[in-house]
């Protein structure tokens, strides 16, 4: 094992661990924890340190934020993969975006696709969020565009600008659109209002409560 202290500003002294899996980046006490992806290994760059506060520079392939508490900024990845809880990451546009852990919260400026199956947990973004699924309780969304949305949890928030396919396979959801294409509902007691466009609809189940513009 390789032990590289790497940057030092102040009072502050990130420490980077290298092995044969990844890259696991510690931190030592301090407000602000600078970490260059060029330390990325085989399974990513790894945040690991609880109460810290990254920012992450560099071309990043993989980012896995491991910690709990620990408050993320960081450019463009290929993979961002968030497994503690009670994280804040700010992030650049994101190829795919994994969030497993719960209670977390996400601003990127636009995903690729994005899995939460964290309960409780907010990602937003400014721009468009390609393919969305969320499988799991409480989970907020909101985007200016999304293309291929399925809710299969309950309890979770949908809210973009713009939407193509939006399928609501989980109970008790709510989502809003002002402009959707297509739409689909096949579980129980969920709220969906589209308020520009009339979409294509297929909806089942019982208790749902649909709001769109009348027919011309």
């Amino acid at each position: 094992m390789i032990r590289t202290a790497l940057v030092a500003t102040g009072a502050v002294l990130a420490s980077a661990v290298l092995g044969p899996l990844g890259t696991t980046v510690p931190a030592h006490a301090g407000p602000t924890i600078p970490v260059n992806c060029a330390l990325e290994g085989e399974d990513g760059l790894v945040l690991a340190w609880d109460d810290t506060t990254y920012v992450v520079e560099g071309v990043c392939g993989t980012v896995r934020v491991t910690a709990d508490d620990a408050v993320v900024t960081m450019p463009t990845a290929t993979h961002l993969v968030v497994t503690g809880e009670r994280n804040r990451v700010t992030a650049k546009s994101q190829g795919e975006v994994v969030v497993t852990g719960a209670d977390s919260r996400l601003d990127v400026t636009s995903a690729e696709s994005l899995l939460v199956s964290g309960p409780r947990s907010t990602v937003s973004s400014t721009g468009l969020v390609e393919q969305v699924r969320v499988t799991t309780t409480g989970v907020s969304v909101a985007a200016d565009r999304v293309h291929d949305v399925v809710l299969r949890g309950s309890g979770n928030v949908l809210t973009a600008r713009r939407g193509f396919t939006t399928k609501v396979v989980g109970d008790a959801n709510t989502v809003t659109h002002r402009r959707l294409d297509r739409l689909r509902v096949r579980g129980d007691d969920n709220t969906v209002e589209v308020t520009r466009t009339r979409p294509r609809m297929r909806v089942t189940g019982t208790g749902n409560a649909i709001t769109v513009p009348r027919r011309r």
